[in-house]
């Protein structure tokens, strides 16, 4: 601890900003949301207009003039953005899919409706209409918010240099307390792509560098009064329907079939979402209750293909609605994940999905205390794949957790989950099987701006009492200081996990069993002129051994990261440490070396190329092979042919080869790849074709994609895929035939009360 405060006293800081105050105006007829800002409330009013550098200098006077006016009814609040270029042809946009990013120019709004410094909703519009939104808390930023809003936009009308925007929010879509005045916090912030250039209205100091503006730092919007959310219901019903084409060959494992038609058509079972609802009740100004029935939760977003050398599972990103807004009240601090919903209603090896029957939700803030529930019942289901065949039982999923908000920007909290199983039908006690359980606790402490601290532990327990459980735990911290030379960066953290502590029911333990220490120092420093626009330089240090063995592993090594002029990056990381191999109980020096470059991401074609060395043991089907050497090329390239389509493609190449660096008998060269092609009519209207291979699986996929918002959170999909697959008995990744066809259609509504 001292060391942490010596450090953050002795730098010298740069001088603050000054705090930030806007009035929001009423008024009584309001603005056509047409991106033509000729009302008198956008006209009559001053607004903000003093907007500061953020990057690529920190805290430096904006190169381009930004006028955003604030007003508000009794239903709405607006916004009137007027983002000005001194020359003509300066406006960067691209038409791409609600949420998002690598769409040019944007104006961002950020809204911290209980004024706490530690949550806020975000509206961001491009000028050609993009919408996205998320919602900040200490525990991370949620991109999968969506909430209903409206934008309107024109790029240099009647001569004018530059684009204007007009955004609505309703207030029935923001969660706040209820009062006669409302005093918000507030921050805006404007990109241009041309210029790679962020202004930021309220106040940043170089000790947030590189990260974003803090919540804590946003100005404050007054003067909103008399307003309510009102009543706030969502309905959400969906219908849904999937046609498969089967080749039953590759589930039924009888080689005398034939492996090369389809011979097999079936249809969604009604019990995975053919029909449901989603609903959702905002009971009060800072409450909402969700229930689902039925739901679907057809894959729309394909997971990415990933050469998996590791004997760890691969942690995959959730999609899924009801399980993704919200979410970040679920998470705790440190490493550990108690909540990994993917494992609720899970893909099986057939790729056939666990039905979930239903769910309720129900998520909260009072006086400080954040709270949030989640109940779902997964019914029963018997999958076969290449001769193996087992059923998953009915199953209660349970996650419980609170979160107290104290001292200014502290917090203590505590969480729960259960797995509980069951029999066919109804769960009952006489129809119990086992159930799995986690029961922990984090804190959160902040000191001053820039020094904080964390802990969390969780214990996992079975009803099985032939199983036990254990513990894990984790302590961090971690200091930043702005000086006239830079900022400058620490963290520290130690974990540690039982080997019995598997919390897979519900949450993700890639590997428990370990005792683990890590500390990182960093530099960052950015210019305004010169051939460098941003440096950073890092040395990281870590020592870690199974709880198990008596031998460290202990390594560290340094990292550069350099932004040229042009917006050219390059970074390069070199590990060397002395490392125990549980698998063959040896202890050997091992290094790793990351390295590449990236272009700028601004013009019509971009991408980069990484390469990546490591010595390691080699896995194959989660079976330790040999230790040897990995040597791994990464490309990608993204070429936006027009300003409405996108052609990306990225791929991994993978070398394997032994202790005396001859190349792997069994796989030599494995590769995964993937390529997709977007084109968007509006930034309503999508169809995207995409296509992946992984050698290394054995799996190849082809899917296309049509969807159309044609009313606010209200969509049409159609949507295809075509899977090949190999034989896991064989070594040739090139002999597959197709496993599965499939169509799939979906129709959404939004009813809003």
């Amino acid at each position: 601890m001292s060391f942490l405060f010596v450090f953050s006293i002795f730098l010298l800081p740069v001088q603050e900003l000054a705090g930030r105050s806007v009035e929001a105006v009423f008024v009584k007829e309001p603005p056509r949301i047409d991106g033509v800002l000729d009302e008198a409330c956008w006209q009559d009013n001053p607004g903000i207009t003093d907007f500061v550098e953020h990057s690529p200098e920190i805290c430096t006077e904006a190169s381009e003039e930004t006028r955003v006016v604030i007003c508000y009814d009794e239903h709405n609040l607006y916004f009137g953005c007027f983002c000005y270029y001194s020359e003509p042809d300066m406006v960067t946009a691209w038409v791409v899919p609600r949420e998002s990013s690598g769409d040019g120019d944007d104006i961002t709004i950020r809204i911290d409706t209980y004024n706490d410094d530690r949550n806020a909703y975000v509206f961001s519009v491009n000028p050609l209409g993009n919408q996205r939104d998320i919602h900040i808390s200490t525990m991370g930023w949620d991109y999968s918010w969506n909430g209903v809003w409206y934008a309107a936009e024109t790029i240099e009308p009647y001569g004018c240099y530059g684009w204007f925007a007009e955004i609505a929010i309703p207030f029935k879509t923001l969660r706040f307390r209820p009062g006669d005045e409302q005093v918000w916090g507030l921050e805006v912030t404007r990109w241009m792509d041309a210029s790679f250039e962020t202004v930021v209205w309220a106040d940043y100091e170089p000790e947030d560098f590189p990260g974003d503006v803090r919540v804590d730092r946003f100005g404050e919007l007054r003067g909103i009064r008399g307003v309510k959310p009102g009543l706030h219901m969502e309905f959400m019903p969906h219908l849904t329907q999937t046609a498969s084409f089967l080749n039953p060959a590759f589930y039924s494992y009888e080689p005398s079939r034939d492996s090369s038609v389809f011979d097999s058509l079936t249809w969604v079972r009604w019990d995975n979402g053919v029909a449901g609802l989603d609903f959702k009740w905002a009971m009060t100004s800072n409450m909402a209750l969700d229930i689902t029935a039925l739901p679907d939760y057809g894959q729309i977003s394909a997971d990415p293909e990933i050469i998996n050398l590791a004997h760890n599972e691969i942690y995959l990103a959730e999609h899924r609605p009801f399980f993704t807004e919200g979410c970040d009240i679920f998470s705790i601090c440190g490493p550990f994940d108690p909540v990994y919903t993917r494992r609720i209603g899970r893909r099986l090896p057939d790729g056939s999905e666990v039905p979930i029957y239903g769910g309720i939700k129900y998520t909260g803030k009072a006086r400080g205390t954040d709270f949030g529930i989640i109940e779902a019942y997964t019914g029963e289901r018997a999958w076969t794949w290449f001769g193996y065949e087992d059923t998953v039982p009915p199953a209660l999923y349970s996650v419980a957790r609170v979160n107290q908000d104290i001292f200014s920007r502290s917090q203590i909290g505590l969480i729960a989950t259960s797995c509980e199983q069951f029999e066919k039908g109804f769960p009952s006690s006489s129809s119990y099987l086992e159930g799995e359980r986690v029961l922990g606790g984090d804190m959160q402490l902040t000191f001053s701006d820039d020094i904080e601290l964390y802990a969390s532990a969780l214990h996992t327990f079975h009803s099985d009492t032939g199983r036990s459980g254990g513990p894990m735990f984790s302590l961090g911290g971690g200091a930043s200081q702005g000086t006239d030379v830079g900022t400058f960066h620490f963290w520290a953290d130690g974990n540690y996990s039982d080997s019995l502590a598997d919390m897979n029911a519900v949450g993700y333990t890639s590997d428990p069993g370990w005792w683990e220490g890590w500390f990182y120092t960093g530099y960052d420093k950015n210019w305004g002129e010169g051939s460098l626009r941003a440096l950073g330089i890092d040395l990281e240090g870590w020592a870690d051994r199974r709880v198990e063995d008596t031998l460290w592993t202990v390594g560290g090594g340094p990292g550069i990261d350099i932004t040229f002029r042009n917006n050219w990056s390059t970074s390069l990381d070199v590990y060397l440490e002395r490392q125990y191999f549980f698998e063959d109980s040896a202890l050997r020096w091992a290094k790793s070396v990351y390295t590449g470059f990236g272009s700028d991401p601004s013009p019509k074609v971009f991408g980069g190329l990484w390469f990546r060395l490591q010595d390691r043991y080699v896995y194959q089907n989660q079976e330790p092979q040999f230790y040897g050497h990995v040597i791994s090329i990464l490309p990608n390239l993204s070429w936006r042919i027009t300003r409405n389509t996108l052609l990306y493609t990225y791929g991994a190449v993978v070398f394997t080869f032994d202790e005396r660096w001859q190349a792997d008998t069994a796989n030599p060269l494995l590769w995964a790849a993937g390529s997709t092609i977007r084109y968007n009519l509006t930034p309503k209207v999508a169809f995207r074709i995409s296509a992946q291979q992984n050698t290394q699986a054995e799996r190849y996929s082809q899917q296309f994609l049509a969807s159309w918002e044609f009313a606010p959170l209200s969509y049409i999909y159609l949507a295809s895929s075509l899977n090949l697959i190999g034989d896991p008995e064989t070594i040739d990744p090139f002999d597959v035939n197709a496993s599965e066809f499939t169509i799939y259609g979906k129709v959404v509504y939004l009813f809003r009360i």
